[in-house]
């Protein structure tokens, strides 16, 4: 095979069609490759840098969100954000990032994390685009209920998903991805795993977030209380223009 061309037999010009954005090449050195590759990417982090750039927030007995890379980690080279929000229930440890977005309006929020027993997973967009109300998007993962949800007015967590009970200890790697349209408030799709759910019948959280343009992205674990273990997340990736 002549030098400079991609394995499997398939021409140059084939690979590119099939990179929808030259930022997702960066992903997949990283070893993540995003569940359906849409959307332009607008901020990725898989954390080799240090958390620097996020702020941090912990309540209660919820420790600091620190970097890790122990071998005993779901995520090992080259680290993971450590979110640990201990065992007594509702205290909570989260990270989030501010970023300009400007008027971009179908805005999804990934991230590549264990899941096991003891955690719950959450993360979440809260955006005002140029010229449009703002709202606050939300998906989380419910010990109590077995469910994943989805966040709407009340303000009131909506089960979509009971995909039965998650292993235990370690846990395994998942991926979410939520999607989100700010024109109209409305849930798009979500994806846990290779699996897409419609949401379009759930309206969005209304957020009072008063800055035009401003996107915050946050991962967020909230402690179920005895049992609860730490959650250890790879990579987020925020991306727009979504179809």
């Amino acid at each position: 095979m002549p030098r400079g061309t991609p394995d499997g037999r398939i021409e140059s010009q084939q690979f590119a069609a099939q990179v929808s954005d030259v930022a997702h090449v960066n992903n997949m050195l990283w070893g993540f490759s995003p569940i359906n590759g849409t959307g332009r990417v607008l901020y990725f982090e898989t954390f080799n840098n240090g958390l620097g750039g996020w702020g941090k927030t912990q309540t209660g007995a919820a420790l600091v969100p620190a970097l890790a890379s122990p071998a005993s980690y779901v995520y090992s080279p080259p680290n993971c954000a450590v979110l640990n929000s201990g065992v007594t229930a509702n205290d909570l440890s989260k990270i989030y990032r501010e970023m300009y977005a400007g008027k971009s309006l179908r805005v999804s929020i990934e991230m590549g994390t264990n899941f096991s027993a003891g955690v719950q997973p959450r993360f979440s967009i809260d955006y005002k685009p140029i010229g449009y109300n703002p709202f606050f998007g939300a998906i989380r993962f419910s010990q109590s209920a077995g469910a994943w949800q989805v966040l709407t007015n009340g303000p009131t967590w909506n089960s979509f998903y009971v995909p039965g009970a998650p292993p235990g200890a370690q846990g395994m790697l998942i991926q979410i991805k939520l999607v989100m349209d700010f024109s109209t408030g409305n849930y798009v799709t979500a994806f846990i795993g290779d699996q897409d759910f419609d949401l379009s019948a759930y309206i969005m959280f209304t957020s009072s977030s008063a800055y035009t343009g401003l996107l915050i992205a946050e991962v967020r674990h909230d402690s179920k209380g005895a049992g609860a273990t730490a959650l250890q997340v790879g990579y987020v990736l925020v991306a727009k223009d979504e179809p």
